[in-house]
């Protein structure tokens, strides 16, 4: 009792692990978390699926010494999308950052951000796509000449109901799977939730579908992102030769395996 634990990526999993024998109460926990704040003339955390901002000067020119942040991170989007439509800052001195990130955390590049690009002077039109689902605009503005900034709109792409296959996927064709599901396990892993004594995930053989050398088993697993649309789990086809799992479909569609 009282252990305390702290993410600082703005994400937690408890995971609880129960063996054959000995019950007991068990536990019960509380959670608290902390969201970005603007702690400055501009800058803000967005979670709608699409919308719009600017600089923040208004009908003003912006400020010097800026360095502001805007973090857009729609629940479930795989893909954010932002052009500028008006840009004007002093070329070469006050620039425009645009990173792609793993989580609304925005780590340093190196630990999870991706530049995107970087723009300056006159750009009024530019356009980029975070395929993670988040994305970080920050504007760096230098100690004098002050110009009308910019004006942004964002869409995002979110998770979608891919339906119940009718023939066998291309597993190797991103284009047949708008979820791009992903299995990021290795087999070890996988080994471990396999052999629990209530199992999170399930394997089999393709049968008629075994390609020799290519595509021989067939992974679900519980509580994967792209099965939260329908009860059970997510299932993925082995590619021996690339040795990476393949997005196959919901396993109530596919009926693989009887899960909980």
């Amino acid at each position: 009792s009282g252990s305390r634990f702290t993410s600082n990526t703005g994400v937690m999993q408890v995971e609880f692990l129960s063996d054959f024998s000995t019950r007991l109460p068990g536990f019960d926990a509380v959670w608290t978390s902390e969201s970005l704040v603007d702690e400055g003339p501009c800058g803000a955390v967005f979670t709608e699926a699409s919308g719009s901002f600017s600089d923040g000067s208004g009908d003003d020119d912006y400020e010097n010494d800026l360095d502001c942040k805007w973090t857009i991170a729609p629940p479930g989007a795989v893909s954010v999308t932002i052009e500028f439509t008006s840009f004007s800052t002093e070329e070469d001195y006050d620039f425009v950052d645009v990173y792609a990130c793993e989580n609304v955390s925005c780590l340093p590049v190196g630990s999870g951000r991706q530049l995107l690009g970087s723009i300056s002077g006159d750009q009024s039109g530019s356009r980029f796509t975070s395929n993670t689902g988040v994305m970080q605009v920050e504007f760096l503005s230098d100690f004098s000449t002050r110009l009308p900034g910019f004006d942004a709109v964002w869409t995002s792409e979110s998770l979608v109901d891919e339906g119940c296959p009718t023939t066998n996927p291309p597993w190797t064709a991103p284009e047949a799977h708008p979820n791009r599901c992903s299995l990021d396990l290795s087999w070890k892993d996988l080994s471990l939730r396999l052999k629990r004594p209530n199992p999170t995930a399930y394997t089999g053989g393709l049968g008629r579908l075994i390609e020799m050398g290519r595509y021989g088993v067939w992974v679900c697993v519980e509580q994967h992102t792209c099965g939260e649309t329908g009860a059970g789990g997510y299932c993925f086809v082995y590619d021996e030769r690339e040795q990476r799992f393949y997005p196959w479909g919901k396993n109530e569609c596919l009926q693989l395996v009887s899960m909980p």
